[in-house]
């Protein structure tokens, strides 16, 4: 793989996939320390190929095995991070805003592969 091809600065898919089911749910990440973190988990990753197309922009995948554990890691302080937001929103308006269910997925199933995806440089 090229990675001289691919932009690591502009935003990432982390999608979750179990079992035979495949993809289940997904979340984008576009921080600058997010995506430097999951650039280094990209380049280990393995079957490099095209994925989906998003704002005219090719984006190309790679598989990670859900035991690494950089990914963990990240995985984990990005729950963290969003919890805090969450609750932060709750002090605000009184109410829970609608939790997306990527991380509920990643603890509550047993995640076959996980899928990062980066958009091809333009």
């Amino acid at each position: 793989m090229d990675f001289s091809k691919i932009d690591f600065t502009h935003d990432c898919f982390v999608d979750l996939h179990v079992g035979n089911y495949g993809s289940l749910s997904g979340l984008f990440f576009s921080g600058k320390t997010d995506l430097a973190t999951l650039e280094r988990i990209f380049t280990d990753s393995h079957d490099w190929q095209k994925s989906f197309q998003r704002e005219g922009r090719q984006y190309v995948m790679g598989f990670v095995d859900p035991g690494n554990v950089q990914l963990i890691t990240f995985i984990q302080h990005a729950f963290t991070t969003q919890k805090e937001l969450d609750e932060k929103f709750y002090r605000e308006h009184g109410f829970y805003e609608q939790s997306h269910d990527f991380f509920d997925i990643w603890f509550d199933s047993d995640v076959s592969d996980v899928q990062i995806s980066f958009p091809y440089l333009n």
